[in-house]
C-alpha cells in the first residue's frame, strides 16, 4: 500500500476533492489510504477533466489536513510516543517527538492482507497501533507454522531480512484490520544521532525480544503441552481472546486437538 498526497494545480467544479469523485462510494471514507490499483482510477479521472497533478509519497494523514484525518493519526503517533516514553529514563522532548513522527508513516492493513510475503525483503518495521498480526512460514504441504503473534504496542518485522537486506522466509499478515506505523531501516539508523534515548529504547526492545525468544525456545523443547499452554496463558492472556484455537496451537507447536484437551483439563483444575 502507498500513502498518496494528491496536489491539484487547477481549479474547477470537479477539482475540489478529486479523490471523492474517482473512488468508489465504499472507499470515499478512506481517501488518503490508496492501493496501487487506485492509480488507474485517479489517472482516468484527471484525464477526463484535464487536471494537472503531482503525486507525492508523503504521509497524507499527517500532512494533508483537508482530508480531516490529522487528529486521528496524531492519536496513533501519541500511542507510539507513549510506548517509547514508558521504556526510557527521561521523556522525549517536543522536538524529539516531531523527529520520530517524521520518521514514521501510517498504513492501514485490512484483515488477510500482507505486510510481508516470503521471498520479499523486509523494508519496514511496523509498530501496531491497533489490530492483530501473525508471522509464519508455510511448509511444502501448505501447513502454516506460527512464529510470532502481535497485537497493540508490539512490533511486526522480520529482523533478519530488515537488518541484512535478504529475502524473508516469512509471511506477516493482518489477523484483524490493523493500523501500523512504519519506519524504514534508514529512518531507524538516523534517529540515534539525533535522539540518544532512541538507542536506550531499542536496546530495551532487543533485550525483551531475546528474553522472550529464549523462554519460548526452552518451553518448546522441555515443557509438555499443558505446561506450554499455561505458560502462554500466563504471559500473554490478551492473546487468548484475540486469536482462534488453531492459531494458538500452531504457535505452541501442538495440534488443535491437543490444545482442546489441554484447555479442558486446565479448566477442570
Amino acid at each position: 500500500m502507498i500513502i498518496l498526497q494528491i496536489r491539484i494545480k487547477t481549479k474547477g467544479p470537479h477539482c475540489c476533492d478529486p479523490l471523492l469523485y474517482c473512488l468508489s462510494a465504499e472507499r470515499r471514507g478512506q481517501v488518503s489510504n490508496l492501493f496501487i490499483k487506485d492509480l488507474i482510477e485517479i489517472s482516468e479521472f484527471v484525464s477526463r477533466y484535464n487536471i494537472q497533478y503531482q503525486i507525492s509519497l508523503e504521509d497524507a494523514y499527517r500532512k494533508n489536513c483537508k482530508f480531516g484525518l490529522t487528529s486521528i493519526v496524531n492519536t496513533m503517533y501519541d500511542a507510539l510516543i507513549k510506548h517509547i516514553n514508558s521504556h526510557i529514563a527521561t521523556s522525549l522532548t517536543a522536538s524529539q517527538e516531531e523527529l520520530i513522527k517524521d520518521a514514521f508513516i501510517h498504513q492501514k492493513i485490512r484483515k488477510g492482507e500482507f505486510l510481508l510475503r516470503e521471498g520479499q525483503i523486509c523494508k519496514y518495521s511496523a509498530f501496531l497501533v491497533k489490530g492483530a498480526m501473525r508471522q509464519y512460514t508455510v511448509d511444502e504441504r501448505g501447513v502454516e507454522h506460527i512464529i510470532r503473534l502481535m497485537i497493540e504496542n508490539w512490533w511486526a518485522v522480520d529482523r533478519e531480512s530488515f537488518v541484512m537486506h535478504t529475502p524473508s522466509a516469512y509471511y506477516i499478515d493482518a489477523w484483524e484490520d490493523t493500523d501500523v506505523l512504519l519506519i524504514s531501516k534508514a529512518g531507524s539508523l538516523s534517529l540515534p544521532e539525533q535522539i540518544p534515548a532512541w538507542t536506550q529504547w531499542t536496546r530495551k526492545l532487543d533485550e525483551n525480544y531475546v528474553i522472550s525468544t529464549q523462554r519460548r525456545l526452552n518451553a518448546s523443547i522441555s515443557l509438555p503441552a499443558e505446561r506450554r499452554y499455561i505458560d502462554f496463558e500466563d504471559r500473554h492472556p490478551e492473546f487468548v481472546g484475540r486469536f482462534p484455537q488453531h492459531i494458538i496451537a500452531s504457535y505452541l507447536g501442538i495440534t488443535k486437538e491437543t490444545l482442546s484437551r489441554v484447555r479442558r483439563l486446565s479448566g477442570q483444575k
